[in-house]
């Protein structure tokens, strides 16, 4: 019943960090051995995409030619897939959202509404040069230098505020991310208290 949803005290983290920082394997790792639940924005956007209605069809067109979704799409997918895994859950990673600053205004009012106020943001740092050689080595056929120049110049121009913007309103945890994972995994555990 209701009373029980308000007696625990959900924990959310934001996961942050460049293409190639390894923040996906962390969420992962958290999720597997932390009993994390994970919201990844791109997943939620592929499930519906694969839907057959008017929402599905947009998406999927989108999707399909590499464009960015407006906050007013994407911010209620994350409420709601927030709220059905609040029912039974209290530990939420999300991953994907919040990356420009209109969406970390999403987020915080969107906190802020489910009077939810043990909220971190999970910053895996890891420095450009280590980045562009991880991403070099991982011979992904996206991974042309045009296209990491451009990952690196959206995260520094668009992401760095997002992240800033959001520590205004909740606990900002920056890991060295240019250690091995297990090292990040040790280090994100401990700065969380888990």
């Amino acid at each position: 019943g209701f009373h029980n949803f308000m007696s625990h005290s959900p924990q959310i983290i934001f996961f942050m960090g460049i293409a190639g920082s390894g923040k996906g394997t962390q969420a992962r790792l958290l999720n597997d051995t932390n009993g994390f639940e994970l919201i990844e924005t791109g997943t939620i956007l592929r499930k519906i995409a694969g839907e057959d209605t008017e929402r599905g069809k947009s998406i999927k067109k989108r999707l399909d030619d590499g464009q960015h979704m407006a906050d007013e799409e994407i911010t209620p997918l994350i409420e709601e897939e927030l709220e059905s895994l609040l029912k039974e859950k209290e530990h939420i990673i999300i991953d994907g959202y919040a990356r420009r600053k209109t969406q970390a205004q999403d987020a915080i009012e969107l906190m802020r509404k489910l009077k939810i106020s043990d909220v971190s943001v999970v910053l895996v740092e890891v420095s450009d040069d280590i980045d562009r050689k991880r991403m070099e080595s991982r011979q992904r056929h996206d991974d042309t230098p045009d296209a990491i120049k451009h990952r690196l110049d959206y995260f520094h121009d668009s992401v760095e505020p997002a992240i800033a913007h959001l520590a205004t309103a909740f606990k900002l945890v920056t890991i060295n991310g240019d250690q091995p994972e297990d090292n990040v995994h040790k280090d994100i555990v401990k700065a969380l208290s888990l």
